[in-house]
């Protein structure tokens, strides 16, 4: 949708681990050759919380022949759980070793100086009213099993079941987060929607960039001709010689058969407009729609609400490149 629309909070979240593997198959792995994997936080929906923020600090993929166990996400990844509608959180791209895998193992950092919690309509839950049941590290079984060679994609979604019952419950004792995550399957790479991307800049080459992401972790784009850029510092259309390391870029992008990313649309500014970049493509939950006026309401990222005026100038699109209409 290319109508200024402000990011928001849908409830519900999923984990998606789309892996950018090798084609072929066999249950054993081999060290020596590896593909690469792509590790994604996406959504299901659940209207109860307008924040669920925790701290996803390791994915690590089983092998089916041995159980031996290969980490493809080690840090400490702030994930709003509810912060997602049908788009993925990337968390990196990693080396995986060819082999079958029959098991994902997600860890989750319990200490509730972690979390947040933000009923929808209410205020966050006091920290020391937060209590986690159980340990965190999940195992989740995977079926389809992820078979990972040298070349071709495979993708392995994960399942943070936030609408589920026991999830999180309030009772006279404080607030019970119970994490429930299940296997579910996951569409092709290129029919991912991932979610902004926001931070700095760290370098150029050739027709790709780099930058360092709010949260710590790197990432690569590769443009081409169609990456449309926008200078937000002069409010006019940009080009990719316009990005400047230590400055503020907020990307768009989509990931590739080969796990890669590419960069559909860039916002880029001085540092010092970096809290500004989000008003530029705000993307959320819609909570209202007033035809007579024009408007419609949705959630940003830290619950508030936000007026949207659509005019016939408005364009349409789904997945950023399928018009659907103006006005």
């Amino acid at each position: 949708m290319a109508a200024s629309v402000k990011g928001g909070l849908l409830a519900g979240a999923a984990l998606a681990l789309a892996l950018a593997c090798g084609g072929g198959s066999g249950a054993t792995a081999d060290t020596a050759a590896t593909g690469t994997a792509s590790i994604l936080v996406t959504d299901a929906p659940c209207d109860t919380w307008s924040a669920v923020q925790v701290q996803v600090t390791g994915v690590t993929l089983v092998n089916k022949a041995d159980q031996s166990r290969v980490p493809v996400f080690t840090g400490a990844a702030a994930v709003n759980l509810v912060d997602l509608d049908n788009v993925g959180e990337l968390l990196a791209n990693a080396q995986v070793p060819v082999g079958t895998y029959d098991k994902v193992i997600v860890t989750v950092n319990t200490d509730p100086a972690a979390m947040s919690l933000v009923p929808e309509g209410g205020t966050a839950v006091a920290q020391d009213q937060i209590h986690v049941v159980g340990g965190g590290a999940f195992t989740v079984p995977l079926s389809p099993e992820l078979t990972v060679a040298a070349t071709g994609s495979s993708a392995v979604q994960v399942d943070f079941d936030l609408a589920h019952p026991l999830f999180i419950n309030q009772t006279a004792r404080g607030t019970m987060v119970n994490f429930r995550l299940r296997h579910k399957p996951s569409p092709a790479l290129d029919l991912i929607q991932l979610h902004r991307h926001l931070g700095a800049v760290t370098g150029t080459a050739g027709a790709s960039f780099a930058m360092r992401a709010l949260s710590g972790r790197d990432f690569t784009f590769a443009t081409d001709v169609h990456t449309i850029f926008h200078d937000v510092d002069h409010r006019q259309a940009g080009s990719f010689s316009g990005l400047v390391p230590a400055e503020a870029v907020m990307v768009a992008a989509r990931l590739q058969a080969d796990g890669g990313l590419y960069a559909v649309r860039v916002w880029y500014c001085g540092a010092a407009g970096a809290a500004d970049l989000p008003k530029w493509s705000p993307e959320g939950h819609v909570v209202s729609v007033d035809d007579g006026s024009g408007t419609m309401v949705v959630t940003n990222a830290d619950g508030n609400r936000r007026t949207i005026f659509v005019d016939p100038a408005t364009t349409f699109t789904f997945r950023n490149t399928v018009a659907l209409g103006t006005g």
